[in-house]
C-alpha cells in the first residue's frame, strides 16, 4: 500500500471515529436543549400564575421527563427575588462510548421575566 493510500485510509478512519462519537454525544445535548426551552415555559407560567415553589419543581421534573431526561426533584433549585423567578437544574447523563465512558454534566438555568 502506498503512503498516499495509507494516509487516506487513516483519515477516513479518523472521520468515522469522530462520527461515532458525535452519534453518541449529540442526543444528550439535543435533549438538554429541548429541556431548556421547556424550562423557560415552566418559568413563564409559574410567574404568571404565582405558583408555589413545589409546584414549579414538579413542573420542571415533568418537563424533563417529556424531554427524555430523568431528574430527581431535589436537583431542581427554585429561587425568587423581587419579581423574578430562577429555576436551575443539575443532572448528569452517562454516555457509553467504545472503550470509554463519560458522564456529561448539564446545568440548565432560566429566569423569568
Amino acid at each position: 500500500m502506498s503512503w498516499g493510500r495509507l494516509r487516506m485510509a487513516l483519515g477516513a478512519a479518523a472521520l468515522a471515529l469522530l462520527a461515532l462519537f458525535a452519534a453518541h454525544l449529540l442526543p444528550p445535548y439535543w435533549r438538554n436543549q429541548q429541556f431548556q426551552r421547556a424550562l423557560g415555559e415552566v418559568a413563564s407560567r409559574a410567574v404568571a400564575s404565582q405558583a408555589a415553589d413545589e409546584v414549579v419543581r414538579v413542573a420542571a421534573v415533568n418537563a424533563a421527563a417529556r424531554a427524555g431526561i430523568a431528574i430527581r426533584p431535589d436537583r431542581v433549585t427554585v429561587r425568587r427575588t423581587h419579581q423574578r423567578l430562577e429555576i436551575q437544574v443539575l443532572y448528569e447523563v452517562p454516555v457509553e462510548l467504545p472503550l470509554y465512558s463519560v458522564d456529561l454534566h448539564f446545568r440548565p438555568r432560566v429566569r423569568a421575566p
